[in-house]
């Protein structure tokens, strides 16, 4: 009886390890429109994304606005400690996150990021 009832915990918690990590990689991106301008105040640059060195979607991120000459600014919120509540401020469980002045985008998709109008400004 006891084997059993290893066997049933071990299977319940692979089971709920799986559907966590089911559920983390078919987490939609999302766009939020706002005034975001309020964080550009003192950058020259068009975009500001919101990434940490051990993600390997911000390292693509940043390699894919590099390659097409967008401008970026890159805050690390585990370096700049000073800074790191805009992380919070801008609600988000995910990286990395994209700001422009009017638009947030949570997480890592391509097209969306080829789709704003600062990034087709720099490669035109």
């Amino acid at each position: 009886m006891r084997d059993v009832l290893i066997w049933v915990l071990t299977l319940a918690f692979g089971f709920a390890i799986s559907l966590s990590i089911f559920q983390h990689i078919n987490k939609k991106n999302s766009i939020e429109e706002g005034n975001y301008s309020r964080y550009f105040k003192n950058l020259d640059e068009d975009i500001i994304i919101v990434s940490v060195d051990w993600c390997k979607y911000c390292d693509e991120l940043k390699v894919l606005l590099k390659e097409n000459r967008v401008k970026f600014y890159n805050f690390d919120p585990s370096k700049e400690l000073n800074n790191s509540n805009i992380f919070h401020e801008l609600n988000s469980d995910v990286f990395p996150i994209i700001v422009t002045n009017n638009i947030k985008i949570k997480g890592y998709s391509k097209q969306l990021i080829q789709d704003l109008p600062e990034f087709q400004n720099a490669t035109n």
